[in-house]
């Protein structure tokens, strides 16, 4: 299952294909603090992008986090973004023409990310 927190803007009417941005906590943090820290609202609201804020689904010492050393026998980051992203473009009009990923801890798991979506969707 998909955790995730998700903002609109309020001029998103379906029709146009809009951005989407992925905006990661850091570890040990939640999508609701990394909204608060970030204040992605009024940039995605400016620049009418929809903005996905995952909620890190390895458990580091009891708290929300990601991956970074990428363990092969817990969660798969890089699958659980392409699943959110699989589930935006089902529900919402996404133009998926570049990738662009906010912060992560240490901005492991967003390289990683680019690197795996790049490979996946040449760009022309």
């Amino acid at each position: 299952m998909c955790k995730y927190l998700l903002f609109v803007p309020d001029g998103y009417d379906g029709t146009t294909p809009v951005p989407l941005v992925l905006n990661f906590h850091g570890s040990g943090s939640n999508p609701d603090a990394q909204l608060a820290y970030s204040n992605f609202v009024e940039l995605a609201e400016e620049k009418g992008s929809v903005t996905a804020l995952p909620l890190g689904q390895y458990n580091f010492r009891g708290l929300n986090s990601w991956n970074t050393i990428n363990d092969p026998d817990d969660v798969d980051d890089v699958q659980f973004t392409r699943d959110i992203i699989n589930d935006l473009t089902r529900r919402l009009s996404i133009a998926l023409t570049s990738p662009w990923s906010g912060k992560t801890s240490k901005d492991i798991t967003a390289s990683q990310l680019i690197w795996e979506f790049v490979n996946a969707h040449p760009l022309p």
